[in-house]
């Protein structure tokens, strides 16, 4: 095995939040994170 599950499961929730993030950038609401 050459990746790690959790890899493969950070890569898909970066991207998913990639696009959160574009949406929302579209839109033109605010992002707030928790990690500031």
């Amino acid at each position: 095995m050459s990746e790690h599950p959790i890899q493969n499961l950070m890569k898909t929730a970066m991207e998913n939040i990639r696009d959160m993030v574009d949406v929302n950038t579209i839109i033109g609401d605010p992002v707030e994170t928790n990690e500031g």
